[in-house]
């Protein structure tokens, strides 16, 4: 996410006029255990993987936590992202606009999923950029599987926000939410990790 999609000049753009963003590491420290996925994930240059490695939360000065998603998102499907949560923030204090606006966007990812699954993947993909990490991405049928997934995934995440009437607390969900898949790279109880000092010019934000 910070090397693909929060380094593309639209989306940084849009984030730092909205938001204040904080990078946190959940573990203590960072190591990685799963190098052989985020390679793939690179190299491929898939355009979703929903896994629960990382979330976004996109939270109110006192932590209420107005909308999340959890995963990897190419820069032109992490923007339909941004574009609810712009609504989520001008709905914060109407509990019943919110949900109208959770149900809405899940209808549209249905209907995505819907209509993509109806063409071939080119025809399906060609409103979609090809964002890369290094080299140049070439789409295939596996994009579009990619972005079904995804798709499926916004659809219960919407589905699940519509149900409630308040918005929780970042403490209360900060462990436990939605997610395509178990992956993680947060290090299991007693294993120890190597901290690794940051490049030179790089800035890390923590929070305990």
């Amino acid at each position: 996410m910070r090397t693909v999609t929060f380094s593309n000049p639209k989306i940084a753009k849009e984030v730092n006029a909205n938001y204040v963003p904080v990078w946190v590491n959940r573990g203590p420290g960072f190591h990685n255990c799963e190098l052989r996925t985020e390679k793939r994930i690179f190299q491929t240059s898939q355009e979703a993987y929903s896994t629960r490695n990382i979330c976004t939360f996109f939270m109110t000065p006192d932590e209420k936590v107005l909308h999340y998603v959890a995963g990897y998102y190419s820069p032109n499907l992490f923007w339909d992202v941004l574009v609810f949560a712009k609504k989520a923030q001008e709905y914060q204090d109407r509990p019943d606009k919110i949900r109208g606006a959770h149900r809405r966007f899940a209808n549209l990812a249905r209907l995505e999923v819907k209509k993509m699954k109806k063409m071939g993947w080119r025809q399906a993909l060609k409103k979609y950029g090809r964002y890369s990490f290094m080299g140049r991405h070439s789409h295939g049928s596996q994009c579009k599987r990619h972005i079904i997934e995804a798709m499926n995934y916004w659809t219960k995440l919407h589905d699940r926000f519509s149900a409630t009437d308040t918005f929780p607390q970042f403490s209360a969900v900060k462990a436990d939410y939605l997610s395509g898949n178990r992956f993680s790279e947060e290090p299991r109880r007693g294993t120890p990790t190597r901290k690794k000092e940051p490049p030179v010019g790089t800035t890390i934000s923590l929070i305990d």
